[in-house]
């Protein structure tokens, strides 16, 4: 059918998928960032202009040097067409600034991603909290990242987070737990799975929510990407929730990027004697909010939670263990062994319990390893 016989919601259809067709075809540009790529959309009527425009005209803009060598030379090796139809095939799907399914946290940042490439859905993003932390968490980290993470879920929150190993995969883990949305950010193209323990989650995570890149296919996952995938994850989110991390960290590097943005930092305090507290350590004291639960979050944000989901997390389960540890608990100090003999219960889901209760003040632990109910 010609332009002509269609009708303007049809042209303008065409007219989008084309611009996507260029705009993908251009982020195949080595070195061609959305910065870059910005100034010459500007100069240009789109994406395809860009594509089209002669060299002269490109340097006016870039300036003469190897960005124009490498786009009049990618023009050359890269068919849009075809590598739109590889998208395709592996079930990706694009969305570009403006467009309806654009994320609107994401788009109220400084220059945000001109085209952002995704598997799942990206609906429900509003109400979005990014969990993040250290690749080598501790128990305490992946607990922590856990619960938090299916507590904020339970509330109604969206959870996003890098994917990575540690709390990254904990917080997703969690969101999928209280069978809440989550959305993973990866720092590669998404035909690559990094790492690739975490197949599995990324099936799952599709299923509950969305898995998101900038970055086209092709793309792997090296360290120069993963700031621009943190600059994305805090730019979802509403705030930024720091579990685990050492002082100079991509933890870090995303809460400074949410500060950038306008966005709250959380921060949950660790052991003073472990390397991995000393970034949410700095944080917190350079005036980040201290998490022991996810209340203390909820707290910044209980105008944007209906009643009915305030609700629903007061009412979260815990597991069945809750109910009679709750029972024998009181003000006079308990054992930890005492506790797994009356409740006989592994002392591994114990653990996990404990840390659950005490990161949510429904108890304290004292000195060797006796734990109270906490009244307050």
């Amino acid at each position: 059918m010609s332009p002509k016989r269609l009708g303007s919601s049809g042209l303008k259809a065409v007219v989008k998928v084309e611009e996507e067709i260029y705009l993908n075809a251009l982020r195949l540009v080595p070195g061609l960032g959305s910065g870059r790529l910005s100034q010459l959309l500007a100069g240009f009527p789109g994406a395809k202009g860009v594509w089209q425009a002669r060299p002269e005209e490109l340097a006016r803009i870039l300036g003469p040097g190897k960005q124009v060598e490498a786009l009049t030379h990618g023009r050359t090796v890269i068919e849009p067409e075809r590598e739109w139809e590889k998208l395709l095939l592996a079930g990706i799907r694009v969305t570009t600034l403006g467009s309806s399914d654009y994320p609107s946290n994401l788009a109220e940042i400084y220059n945000p991603p001109l085209i952002l490439y995704y598997r799942g859905s990206l609906d429900g993003l509003d109400l979005s909290l990014a969990i993040v932390g250290s690749r080598q968490a501790t128990p305490y980290g992946r607990v922590a990242a856990t619960t938090l993470a299916r507590d904020m879920g339970a509330a109604g929150f969206a959870i996003v987070s890098g994917f990575a190993r540690g709390v990254d995969s904990a917080a997703h883990r969690g969101a999928l737990n209280a069978q809440a949305r989550t959305v993973a950010v990866f720092g590669c193209g998404l035909d690559t799975i990094y790492p690739r323990e975490n197949r599995s989650l990324c099936a799952e995570i599709i299923e509950r929510g969305a898995v998101v890149s900038d970055f086209p296919l092709g793309v792997q996952p090296l360290s120069a990407n993963f700031p621009a995938r943190n600059r994305i994850i805090s730019g979802l989110s509403l705030g930024t929730l720091v579990v685990e991390g050492r002082e100079k960290s991509g933890s870090l590097i995303t809460a400074d990027f949410a500060l950038e943005q306008g966005r709250d930092v959380f921060a949950v305090p660790g052991p003073i004697n472990s390397e991995y507290s000393r970034g949410p350590h700095k944080l917190l004291k350079q005036g980040a909010k201290l998490v022991e639960s996810a209340g203390d979050i909820l707290e910044e944000y209980a105008h944007l939670v209906s009643p009915a989901l305030q609700i629903k997390f007061a009412e979260f389960s815990y597991p069945a263990e809750y109910t009679g540890l709750m029972e024998i608990l009181s003000l006079e100090p308990l054992h930890v062994d005492v506790i797994c003999r009356k409740l006989k219960t592994a002392p591994e889901k114990l653990a996990a319990l404990l840390l659950q209760l005490e990161l949510s003040g429904r108890i304290r632990q004292l000195s060797g390893g006796y734990y109270v109910r906490n009244f307050l």
